[in-house]
């Protein structure tokens, strides 16, 4: 039996027996797409440092959690403060 090679199958894929697949568009936005607004930092700038120096504050203490607990909390108490 001889062995169709790569060229042959493909050729025998788009044979016209083959359904056709019709192409769909889905309607244009024609708005533009609104942008997200950030709230503006109040005061200081919070850095990583900061954050990183508080969360690891907070470890220390034995304050429950995880690390990404401490984080959030070291950014929640930064930014209140």
């Amino acid at each position: 039996m001889a062995r169709k090679s790569p060229a042959t199958l493909s050729r025998t894929a788009s044979s016209p027996k083959a359904k056709s697949v019709e192409a769909t568009t889905s309607p244009v936005r024609k708005t533009m797409i609104p942008r997200p607004t950030f709230p503006a930092p109040i005061g200081r700038e919070l850095t990583h440092a900061a954050v990183a120096e508080r969360a690891y504050a907070l470890w220390q203490d034995g304050v429950g959690g995880s690390d990404l607990d401490h984080w959030y909390r070291a950014e929640d108490e930064l930014l209140s403060a």
